[in-house]
């Protein structure tokens, strides 16, 4: 789990409490005033940053599992993670299907479907955050959803895709509000092609369900959507929090992407720039999924938004990336093709085949040999950036190693209780424990004896206890990215 988990559950229970008051009583207390309740330790850190989740995100998926969890009558903290991790990997695994299906239309073929499914399952970082990331990927999960309706629509260019569309489009939004990308661009698309009818079911569609679903708009309506507009474009932060800088994000897709899968978007985005002056045209598909890749991108770099915690605010342009990397392959199997002397085609194919299974093997050994760590991968331009490049890209900022830290200790020392330092973001990772685990430990607070003290900033030992021994230490690859002190 992550230091954002408990934030997450309390923003799920207070707009679950919303909807059950308005439901049963009738009562819609005043959104601009609620609040999370004591569940939610993180609350003063956000607003001081500028971050209220009120405004800023959709509490769509956030309700959802909240309801999930009061359906399945679970209590204990580690039931409910593990309720909410399973249900998060079942939503990103039933929207990899979608995506699977979107790549079998563009290119008519199950086989790039097949790459492009795996080039998406198989990048670590994605694969690690589906479990447990229930805002960025389930943003991503609902992303591709809306994009394999809106290829639907514009093939069918009837009422009934029209609807689904709008459905989707308002789940998207309503997890986070930069989801109106997609209902924007989806007008756009069906003005230019004089699909007048459809245009006009999706808008009448997609307003009241996005209003149906983000009850933050039940009241006042129009000011609260203008107000929630306003508070994305407005987080700030500290210069030490939120990482700036135009190319932020092409930094850490370069360096945390496999390069197999980069080298091919770059042949797709290579191929996309040759088709607009030759035939045959790429499919539409792969033409908006390099709008849907870049435009996102380019309007984070263009206002100068804060961006930090890697790139996962961005996750969710990583399937469209893989659409056009999917075309990258079938434009290199199209010019292989083309290569005169059988002999030497069959060469070059074998070649390409091995290549190609490698750059697929290379996340695969990752995540095999560093399971639960896949969130902390870094590709070969990162190990070869310099010291200090590698340990910050691979540096655990969500605290996911935490769980592993406390099992070190609860497996290497025999004592109970241990009297532990660490935060209160760090002190919740027990949850995931079971519950004679957690009551092992004693939690102090800062400057009072303990036995051990965590931190998941291995490179500053000092930062709370000025004398201190390494006791243990998480790595991955080789790189620390959690110890203990004792």
């Amino acid at each position: 789990m992550h230091l954002d988990e408990y934030n997450n559950q309390s923003f799920g229970e207070t707009w679950g409490g919303y909807v059950v008051s308005a439901a049963t009583v009738g009562h819609m207390p005043d959104a601009g005033r609620m609040g999370g309740g004591g569940t939610f330790p993180w609350r003063d850190v956000l607003h001081q940053a500028g971050i209220d989740h009120n405004r800023s995100h959709g509490p769509f998926w956030e309700t959802a599992l909240y309801f999930a969890r009061r359906a399945a009558s679970v209590s204990d903290p580690r039931s409910v993670l593990l309720l909410r991790h399973r249900a998060n990997f079942l939503l990103f695994f039933a929207a990899s299907l979608l995506f699977y299906l979107t790549c079998a239309r563009a290119f008519g073929d199950w086989k790039p479907a097949l790459l492009g499914w795996l080039m998406l399952v198989l990048h670590p970082r994605i694969l690690a955050d589906s479990f447990y990331n229930t805002v960025d990927l389930a943003f991503l999960s609902f992303f591709i959803a809306g994009a394999f309706t809106l290829f639907r629509l514009l093939s069918r260019k009837d009422v009934p895709s029209a609807l689904w569309h709008a459905l989707a489009c308002a789940w998207l939004t309503d997890t986070r509000a930069a989801g109106l990308l997609l209902p924007a661009l989806t007008l756009g698309l069906l003005a230019r092609a004089r699909l007048w009818r459809p245009a006009g079911v999706f808008a009448l569609a997609f307003a009241p369900a996005m209003i149906l679903f983000w009850p933050f708009l039940w009241r006042n309506t129009l000011l609260n959507f203008v107000d929630s507009l306003g508070a994305v474009l407005s987080v700030r932060g500290p210069a030490t929090e939120f990482a700036a800088g135009r190319l932020y994000n092409a930094r850490w897709i370069a360096l945390t992407t496999p390069p197999a899968f980069l080298f091919l978007f770059l042949c797709g985005a290579a191929a996309l720039a040759i088709g607009a002056f030759r035939k045959p045209k790429a499919p539409r598909e792969a033409e908006l999924a390099f709008v849907l890749t870049a435009l996102p991108l380019a309007l984070a770099a263009s206002v100068g938004a804060p961006l930090y915690n890697g790139w996962r605010h961005h996750y969710f342009v990583y399937p469209f990336m893989v659409i056009v990397g999917v075309l990258g392959f079938e434009r290199l199997r199209e010019r292989i093709g083309r290569i005169r002397g059988r002999e030497t085609r069959r060469r070059v194919e074998l070649a390409a085949a091995a290549l190609l299974l490698a750059g697929l093997l290379e996340p695969v050994r990752f995540i095999v040999a560093n399971h639960p760590f896949q969130f902390a991968y870094a590709n070969a331009f990162a190990r070869l950036g310099g010291p200090d490049v590698l340990p910050a890209v691979m540096r655990d900022y969500w605290a996911v190693s935490q769980r592993r830290a406390l099992e070190l200790l609860l497996t290497n020392d025999s004592r109970r209780p241990l009297r532990v330092f660490a935060s209160d973001f760090q002190r919740g990772s027990a949850g995931i424990l079971p519950k004679e685990e957690r009551d092992a430990f004693i939690w102090v607070a800062p400057g009072e004896p303990a036995d051990y003290w965590i931190s998941t900033n291995p490179g500053n030992s000092g930062e709370v206890y000025a004398e201190n021994r390494l006791y243990r230490a998480v790595a991955v690859d080789g790189v620390p990215i959690a110890a203990v002190y004792r």
